[in-house]
């Protein structure tokens, strides 16, 4: 079971990469959208799955695809808040 857990949660790290390399080449929005996307897919295969070493790999799918999406994510939500204004502007 820990190994499992260990497993899926190193795969975040390729996603990171992945992901980081994606937002520059093919844009913030592809990323998301293909990643969020491509993550619902893994979770619908997890369901269908029966055998443990099945389970694992598309957790090890969605765990590397829903990091690439968050990241692509925090990107857009930063780029698109105005910075026009300063803190003191806010109060």
């Amino acid at each position: 079971m820990y190994l499992v857990s260990t497993i899926v949660a190193l795969a975040a790290l390729p996603g990171n990469l992945i992901s980081a390399w994606a937002v520059e080449r093919v844009g913030r929005r592809i990323t998301l959208c293909l990643s969020m996307a491509l993550s619902g897919v893994s979770v619908f295969a997890i369901t269908a799955i029966t055998d443990t070493a099945g389970v694992a790999t598309f957790s090890c799918a969605f765990s590397a695809l829903t990091v690439g999406g968050w990241n692509a994510l925090d990107l857009l939500s930063a780029e698109t808040f105005d910075t026009r204004y300063g803190l003191q502007d806010l109060q």
